[in-house]
């Protein structure tokens, strides 16, 4: 896991997790949703405190839309492999922004709510 925040108070201390990928120079839409990636929360080889996680990506080539059309088919095509049970849809607190979530169904009953948040790393030309 790249980031992680920890509550800091008596008691249990929950945690949020994030892990960041890089989309262009080569790196492709399976790296952000490989092993070590979206299926590292999902697999629970990252484990997660309170059934939230986040996944990070830096967009260095193409656009930013067109990396989330990509990963938004990606995941529907293969959401038994995934575990997808909530598709990719736009972040209902994060209007106007590249934020995403996505809704994952872990062993037993629990569920599992990524935030996806796509940022341009782009180089100028």
């Amino acid at each position: 896991m790249d980031i992680e925040f920890e509550c800091h108070r008596r008691g249990v201390r929950p945690r949020l997790g994030f892990e960041a990928k890089r989309l262009g120079n080569g790196k492709a839409a399976g790296d952000y949703l490989g092993a070590e990636g979206l299926a590292a929360f999902v697999s629970g080889y990252y484990p997660t405190t309170h059934g939230e996680a986040g996944m990070i990506a830096y967009v260095q080539e193409r656009s930013v839309d067109s990396w989330a059309t990509k990963l938004c088919s990606e995941l529907t095509r293969h959401e038994k492999a995934h575990s997808l049970i909530g598709g990719w849809v736009p972040h209902e607190r994060c209007t106007g922004q590249s934020t995403y979530s996505s809704t994952h169904q872990l062993t037993g009953s629990a569920k599992l709510l990524v935030t996806h948040v796509l940022l341009p790393f782009l180089a100028e030309k």
